[in-house]
């Protein structure tokens, strides 16, 4: 955070991981690789999960597939919109995390191939 008279802004290309949640394996990584192809992300990293929900007044205990995915906050929102797009589901999970720290020389490979 940059500081100036007494509020905090963001810096334009901090690190930020965006958690996803998919219905399958392979939705996770066609979308992976499109967001990895179209510069919104650096990486996605892909797992296998259990979701216990309730959805239309009924618990629901799926597997399901998370991503967690690594930008910066000035790609955010295009990324958000972009996977909004994508996913099919009508309400999919897509978190927005501000990391406290991360090392350094990651977070600059993770600039560098966000933004050409």
């Amino acid at each position: 955070m940059v500081r100036g008279r007494g509020e905090a802004t963001e810096e334009p290309q901090a690190l930020r991981s965006v958690y996803v949640t998919f219905g399958d394996e392979a939705s996770a990584r066609r979308i992976a690789n499109v967001l990895v192809t179209e510069r919104l992300i650096a990486c996605a990293n892909i797992f296998p999960l259990r979701s216990v929900f309730r959805w239309d007044g009924v618990i629901k205990d799926e597997a399901e597939w998370a991503a967690l995915l690594k930008t910066t906050s000035d790609r955010v929102d295009a990324l958000t919109a972009r996977l909004q797009g994508l996913h099919d589901y009508d309400v999919p999970c897509i978190v927005v995390l501000e990391p406290s720290w991360a090392l350094p020389t990651y977070e600059a490979w993770v600039r560098s191939e966000t933004h050409p």
